[in-house]
């Protein structure tokens, strides 16, 4: 047996483990984006069956999304929960929620990993690797309670799959991440199969049979789970594709051309690593089509539906991930055989490692400001230290949509009660019985601020800073305690 094997293989997956962790300590907080999950995963731990408490009820959001991620990273993380109940802080534990399932996206990544190294070879396998852990987005995305994390975990698996020559196992993995995640794998799924139906590495009739066996399956299962937590038959996903697809409803939140994907979410994924693709693709392109001409297919077909955002092509970023590391290991293998190869491995290969590090440290800065309201919160607690008078606090849309979850929140009933009541007015909340307020608004009459929260506005390359300003402000009433 291969001593070198176990251990390149921890140490592999620790570089993937500890990036991700970076990113997870670094911004602690989640946005509005991961609220569903996010809330879910809180109440399925502290409240169990008793649904009446459940946040989704009160805030059911646009659309209505699967518990079933929620109720797997719950379910891991409740020994822990349970083991150390008595010492359990509100902020650990979304940090320990995120951390299982980030833990399931690097496991994912690992499972990927490994594949590559079947086919592609050991260099190649550690430059993936590289790769994945110096990329800016996603590792910072991989521990966030997005409906395409989850998606992300199980395409991961699929593409190890199809690499693997498991053609119609990847197929069937992509069908339940449709079916339970994201309604878009669906293009993913079908483009996927027509190139290893083009290449003959899967039956065209028993894999459509096989993945819409799948697909039925996960659906079964999500209409029974979410009809129950819902309270209401429904199949959250295809609701989902109603509303953003048939609909087109999605477009309220912005629309971009249909080049942006390949001009702007790409380039800014993968940053300095992308300049390696050509060279993979000369050197590795027939081995790399089964899983990188799917990519390309799905961001291309993708581009026509006018709202984008990135966390809609997570999915092929490992598989670009991929040729990209086929790059690496052809400027590695050829460093010792000139000069002038050692001249390209050290300007092209490190220097672009280097120029993405510094991208990831840029971004990571930036992000560390983008929750304010997360950090306001946490400001909060640690001013307002009577332990006497209870405190009414009330968040605002804008707190609640960056870093405000009912993790933040401390579970001391009798002291600390939270409203996320959007009807209030600065006017009825300046004579309301509020003892706390964390606003956008600077001014608040009968309230002072004792915090103010700064966010992100932009880099100052000149100066190479970040530039920020005040936005949240945490307000306490001017009679607080006796009020």
């Amino acid at each position: 047996m291969n001593v070198d094997g176990p251990v390149r293989d921890v140490v592999l997956t620790s570089v993937v483990a500890v990036a991700m962790l970076t990113h997870l300590v670094l911004t602690p907080f989640t946005k509005v984006e991961e609220s569903f999950n996010t809330q879910a995963t809180h109440d399925i731990l502290e409240h169990g069956s008793e649904l009446s408490f459940y946040d989704h009820l009160s805030f059911p959001g646009v659309v209505p999304r699967t518990f079933l991620g929620a109720l797997a990273v719950a379910i891991v993380s409740w020994p822990f929960r349970w083991c150390f109940s008595t010492r359990w802080r509100e902020e650990f534990g979304l940090v320990w929620t995120r951390i299982v399932l980030g833990g399931a996206v690097v496991w994912s990544l690992r499972g990927l990993r490994r594949a590559v190294r079947r086919k592609f070879g050991r260099d190649v396998e550690g430059w993936f690797a590289v790769v994945l852990s110096v990329q800016p987005h996603l590792m910072f995305y991989g521990s966030r309670m997005l409906p395409n994390t989850f998606g992300l975990v199980l395409s991961n698996w699929a593409l190890a799959w199809v690499l693997d020559g498991k053609g119609e196992m990847g197929l069937c993995m992509l069908a339940v991440g449709t079916a339970l995640f994201r309604s878009e794998l669906a293009i993913y799924t079908a483009v996927t199969w027509v190139v290893l139906v083009l290449r003959g590495e899967v039956s065209p009739g028993v894999a459509v049979a096989r993945g819409v066996a799948a697909a039925c399956l996960a659906a079964v299962l999500s209409v029974l789970v979410d009809s129950i937590l819902w309270g209401r038959w429904l199949w959250p996903e295809l609701e989902v594709f109603y509303f953003n697809t048939i609909l087109n409803k999605s477009s309220q939140w912005g629309t971009a051309p249909w080049y942006w994907y390949w001009t702007s979410a790409v380039p800014r994924a993968l940053a300095a690593t992308l300049l390696l693709i050509p060279l993979g693709i000369q050197s590795f392109g027939h081995r790399l089509t089964s899983i990188l001409l799917p990519a390309v297919l799905y961001i291309s077909v993708y581009s026509f539906l006018p709202h984008k955002e990135l966390r809609f092509i997570f999915y092929t970023l490992p598989a670009l991930s991929v040729a990209s590391a086929t790059g690496y290991a052809v400027l590695w293998r050829g460093r010792q055989k000139s000069i002038l190869r050692s001249l390209a491995f050290a300007v092209l290969g490190v220097g672009s490692i280097l120029l993405t590090l510094a991208v990831t440290g840029v971004f990571l800065a930036a992000s560390h400001w983008n929750y304010p309201g997360g950090y306001a919160m946490r400001a909060l607690h640690q001013q307002v230290r009577d332990q006497s008078a209870a405190r009414w606090v009330h968040i605002d849309v804008q707190s609640a949509m960056t870093g405000i979850s009912r993790f933040c929140e401390l579970r001391q009933p009798d002291l600390w009660h939270y409203s996320k009541d959007e009807s209030q007015t600065l006017e009825s909340l300046s004579t309301s019985n509020f003892t706390h307020l964390i606003s956008a608004h600077p001014y608040v009459s009968s309230y002072q601020v004792i915090h103010t929260e700064l966010c992100f506005v932009q880099v100052d390359w000149f100066h190479l800073r970040l530039v920020t300003q005040p936005c949240l402000y945490v307000h306490q009433h001017h009679t607080f305690p006796d009020h």
